[in-house]
């Protein structure tokens, strides 16, 4: 935001973050489930959309709870929380939609 900008980065701010109970709205919203489990994943581990369109199954670790994220911000690899709604969530994903390579 620049300085003969109209916002200030307050106004920025609350632009950016949406309620909770709004965001899980429009997750639910999503009709089709790789849309769902695409917006859940991003909003619920706190990834990027370029670190989320590169998951890959292998990347869940389900006995650690984590996601691997390989190559994030500044090219470097990390591990995201998986929390228990999420892995439920691409687990149904995964058995009626079984992405292929």
């Amino acid at each position: 935001i620049g300085a003969d900008s109209d916002l200030d980065i307050t106004t920025a701010v609350d632009i950016a973050v949406s309620d909770p109970a709004e965001v899980m709205q429009i997750i639910e919203a999503a009709a089709n489930p790789a849309h769902r489990a695409l917006l859940l994943t991003t909003y619920a581990a706190g990834l990027r959309l370029s670190e989320v369109s590169r998951l890959r199954v292998s990347d869940i670790d389900s006995a650690r709870m984590t996601l691997r994220i390989e190559q994030g911000k500044g090219a470097k690899d990390r591990y995201a929380l998986l929390s228990p709604r999420l892995l439920l969530e691409l687990r149904a994903y995964w058995r009626s939609y079984r992405p292929r390579p």
